[in-house]
């Protein structure tokens, strides 16, 4: 009875102990549970700052490599503006070239012309003063060939002149020989006479005629 009385009254003075011990534990409990929620949230946080910072970092990145992309591309860009530039300014100083080179040649084809119609205008006025000459030289000669053909006529109506003058000489002598009637012994060559008068007159008209233009 005494065992049971003693065990009787530990447990009431167990129960609380138990309790108190209960209510601690369930205290220290809930202690360590709060403190690992906030650890947990805590861990949370930074990893969503982790996570946000890493985000961040991502979109830093990926927005460094797209303006470098952008920069490339515009830089690209500048590159065939600057190509093109090239190129159409080549385009218009070959154009230039050509447009010069063109109008040299104008101007080389057109001074060619020139020349090419003053030498031909010299040789034509050459050659036609060439035919003058010739004609003057053509003409002198006829015309001296002329003077030397009426001064041979000359000549010959000279000594026509001079034979017809020996001839009255002679018919003129025929008059000492005459009859007592008076009349000529040797007849006259009146024919003789005619001829050679006409052939001094025929000389002195051809003579004339190749003397006049």
């Amino acid at each position: 009875m005494n065992k049971i009385a003693c065990f009787s009254r530990f447990r009431g003075f167990l129960k609380p102990l138990l309790a108190a011990s209960l209510v601690g534990l369930l205290a220290a409990c809930a202690a360590n549970d709060a403190e690992e929620r906030i650890r947990a949230e805590e861990a949370a946080f930074e990893a969503q700052q982790m996570a946000e910072e890493q985000a961040q970092q991502a979109f830093a990145a990926q927005e460094r490599e797209r303006l470098a992309q952008q920069r490339l591309e515009e830089q690209e860009r500048q590159a065939e503006r600057e190509r093109q530039e090239r190129e159409q300014r080549a385009q218009k100083e070959a154009a230039a070239r050509q447009a010069e080179l063109a109008r040299i040649e104008r101007e080389q084809q057109q001074a060619l012309a020139r020349e090419r119609e003053m030498a031909q205008r010299k040789e034509q006025e050459q050659l036609a003063r060439i035919a003058a000459l010739e004609a003057q030289i053509a003409a002198s000669r006829e015309n001296v060939q002329r003077l030397s053909a009426a001064n041979e006529r000359l000549e010959q109506s000279v000594i026509a002149a001079e034979r017809l003058l020996e001839a009255l000489s002679q018919e003129q002598a025929k008059y000492a020989n005459t009859t007592p009637e008076g009349e000529l012994l040797e007849p006259l060559d009146k024919e003789g006479l005619a001829e050679l008068e006409a052939r001094k007159d025929a000389l002195k008209s051809e003579a004339q005629a190749l003397v006049q233009p």
